[in-house]
């Protein structure tokens, strides 16, 4: 019955497939009810994000470390079903036992034993001697991400790990195809502010979607934007511009009063770029396939944005594989490629200019000391605000950061 789980899991646990492009591809493979694809998603997230917990809850009903990799995806699927999930016990254990038959008759006694004993014993407790192992355990995540990131915020760690309970979806609106007024009109029951809409409805099938007038994005990555605070008339470069929803926020603010020019270092992308501002009523914007930390045109832009390349770890309530692909080797090919960036950055501000740099993560490095970084090396430059985000469920972790260039 769960043999759609089974497959999905194993090709993320196994074969370090990203789980969204997993989940997506056996949805539209697979013609299933919405019933059974919000089962199917909720399952391969909820086993893929506690890994390490569901594992700490196999550990002592195992007699032997080594185990048949697709008996101990069952297992794990099983435990998650049985201690998270509100789902007939009798049925989870009876359908995998099926589904471990399939795979070698010879497991199905032992799956079926240890899945009735999770069942009548609950949920071991994590042992507390130890916090970063506690929170290894308990919120899965490496233990050495964990002490990177409890280094740099001691107090506030465990905000960071635990996963989000309720989600909210933030939608930009778009000022190009509507108003906030229209927008409120239709939607009474949804928080609204500036030009955002906050709610926990999923309104990817709302009318106002579909037509281009509601735009998914996330509250901090809107932030980029309003602290910009570009005017009409303003030459504007987005250095690392794919998919382009900073610089189409920028065009909405402004009517399309603005020239914004969008680099990409992939023709794909920029593709991808251009299809987006037809898609939204955005006609101010042009692209340039290349590389962005070699593109020089000095002194000629009252705003430059640097959305940079970096780590990710402000998304990582939401994008749940994330914290098992996190690799601290390519830490400092990422700050170096953002040095770079940001030369190239300060040399295409005019005098009295802005720059904007901003991350999705929450990576000290790569925010707060990478802008000191900045301000040592370029004197005519000085910090306007900073605004940091750690994540929550209401948005994602992320820094922005304005500065302005003040001399040559």
């Amino acid at each position: 019955m769960y043999e759609l789980e089974l497959e999905a899991i194993r090709s993320c646990f196994y074969e370090g497939a990203f789980i969204n492009l997993v989940i997506n591809d056996t949805l539209n493979k697979n013609h299933i009810d919405d019933q059974r694809a919000s089962l199917f998603t909720r399952i391969t997230y909820g086993v893929l994000e506690n890994k390490y917990y569901l594992e700490y809850q196999l550990a002592p009903y195992l007699l032997k470390d080594k185990i048949n990799k697709d008996i101990k995806v069952i297992l794990l699927m099983g435990i998650y079903m049985i201690l998270k999930m509100r789902l007939a016990n009798y049925h989870i254990v009876d359908a995998l036992v099926e589904d471990a038959k399939k795979i070698d008759i010879r497991y199905s006694g032992m799956v079926n034993k240890i899945l009735r004993e999770v069942v009548r014993n609950g949920e071991a407790p994590i042992k507390e001697d130890n916090m970063i192992n506690y929170y290894h355990y308990l919120y899965s995540y490496p233990t050495n991400l964990i002490s990177f990131l409890m280094q740099q915020y001691p107090s506030k760690i465990e905000d960071i790990l635990k996963p989000a309970i309720e989600v909210y979806n933030t939608y930009r609106i778009n000022l190009l195809k509507t108003t906030v007024e229209e927008v409120k009109a239709q939607l009474t029951d949804a928080y609204i502010e500036e030009d955002f809409v906050r709610t926990k409805q999923n309104l990817t099938h709302h009318p106002l979607f579909k037509s281009g007038a509601l735009v998914y994005q996330d509250y901090a990555s809107l932030r980029v934007a309003h602290v910009a605070a570009a005017k009409c008339g303003n030459k504007i470069l987005d250095m690392c511009s794919a998919p382009g929803s900073k610089a189409f926020h920028l065009a909405s603010l402004l009517q399309n009063a603005a020239d914004i020019t969008c680099l990409d270092i992939y023709e794909q992308k920029t593709k991808l770029i251009e299809k987006g501002a037809k898609n939204l009523g955005v006609t101010c914007i042009k692209t340039i396939t290349t590389d962005a930390s070699r593109f020089i045109d000095k002194n000629a832009y009252d705003l430059v944005l640097l959305d940079a390349p970096c780590s990710g770890l402000g998304v990582m309530k939401h994008k749940v594989d994330l914290k098992y692909h996190f690799n601290f080797g390519k830490l400092k090919e990422i700050t170096t490629l953002q040095k770079a960036l940001l030369g190239a950055a300060c040399i295409n501000t005019k005098v009295g200019g802005y720059l904007v740099y901003s991350t999705c993560t929450i990576n000290k490095q790569e925010n707060e000391e990478m802008i000191n970084y900045f301000l040592k090396k370029h004197s005519n430059f000085e910090k306007v605000t900073e605004e940091v985000y750690l994540p929550t469920e209401e948005h994602d972790g992320f820094y922005i950061c304005k500065l302005k260039k003040v001399t040559e």
